[in-house]
């Protein structure tokens, strides 16, 4: 029994299963056939994906008096995926006297002690199938810190790093609150180091600055010190100086390596330093207990084919140089 489809743009038919996979808007037709008799026809029309409903996160939080929260709103698709439509629906506070709209992306804050549900629906009339709670308390904050992520105070040229402001009350909870937009990021010289109002620092020259993140709420702020220091290598690359070349046995591939560093800048040639070195090892995907061929590669990066495998295989090249290591696969003669 074989199946076809008479549009294979639209959709296709497993042969095994005869289970259709839909590719493309369109309409197409199905017929099986054994031994040159065909069936009847079935026909598939393949619909645009539309959105049968929307889901609201996180469905409740807990907030001091004038903070924001960001809501999120996932359409589920007819095809079964999930997609943010966060800026496509519309949002609503059933009590905006507590709580308020203040982006229309789903930023909420709550302006009044108590308690709202938040809803979000799109123009088709689908409403989200849950509610979002939103509650406001009265604390008041505490310290308001600066620090990186990891506990960084350098990094080199190029190299990014998360900023994190946290926002502590008297109830002795403390909150992340690097990306809220009451919370405001600054760097004492940008030509030294950059930030976003998300918080991530970027090293962008030699030198020191200050980060700041200074808050609206309370009127508080907290700052770091950071060094960026020059540029640091953060991937090495080894390959063929012939990449197109095709070798057989008993001839010889000559190999180079270069360093990537943090800043976008490469230095070529690193093979020659005395901290670098050059391994080669070899699979075949044949008879498992066939010996490999014999390959070997020097400390200039030449590799040698000695002998030829009874088998297909691949062999890779590896390099390494102070704690970084890359590989290259390199086809066997056989």
């Amino acid at each position: 029994l074989s199946w076809e489809s008479s549009d294979a743009t639209v959709a296709i038919i497993d042969q095994d299963t005869a289970v259709s996979e839909t590719l493309s808007v369109g309409a197409t037709e199905f017929t099986a056939s054994l031994g040159g008799v065909r069936s009847n026809v079935a026909e598939l029309t393949v619909n645009e994906l539309v959105i049968l409903s929307v889901t609201i996160t996180p469905e409740r939080v807990t907030w001091p008096l004038g903070l924001t929260q960001q809501f999120m709103a996932e359409g589920l698709l007819s095809d079964g995926s999930s997609i943010d439509i966060s800026s496509n629906v519309s949002w609503e506070s059933q009590s905006p006297e507590t709580v308020q709209l203040v982006d229309e992306s789903g930023v909420f804050q709550g302006v009044a002690l108590g308690s709202s549900m938040i809803t979000a629906s799109l123009d088709n009339g689908h409403v989200s199938e849950n509610q979002a709670l939103f509650i406001v308390e009265h604390r008041e904050l505490t310290s308001f810190t600066v620090n990186s992520q990891n506990g960084e105070d350098a990094l080199p040229v190029g190299k990014k790093v998360q900023f994190v402001a946290l926002a502590s009350f008297t109830d002795g909870e403390s909150y992340d609150v690097s990306g809220f937009s009451q919370v405001h990021w600054q760097s004492s010289n940008p030509s030294i180091a950059t930030v976003t109002q998300s918080g991530e620092v970027t090293g962008v020259s030699i030198g020191q600055a200050t980060i700041t993140a200074y808050t609206d709420y309370a009127n508080a702020s907290g700052q770091k010190y950071i060094q960026i220091n020059e540029a640091e290598i953060e991937a090495i690359v080894v390959q063929p100086v012939d990449q197109n070349r095709i070798i057989s046995e008993t001839e010889t591939q000559q190999y180079e390596a270069f360093a990537r560093y943090t800043d976008g800048s490469t230095e070529a040639n690193i093979e020659n330093d005395a901290a670098f070195s050059w391994s080669v090892e070899t699979h075949i995907l044949g008879d498992p207990f066939t010996d490999p061929p014999e390959v070997s590669i020097d400390q200039n990066g030449l590799l040698t084919f000695v002998d030829t495998a009874r088998f297909p295989g691949f062999g890779l090249v590896h390099g390494t140089y102070n704690g970084l290591n890359s590989q290259t696969p390199v086809q066997l003669p056989y």
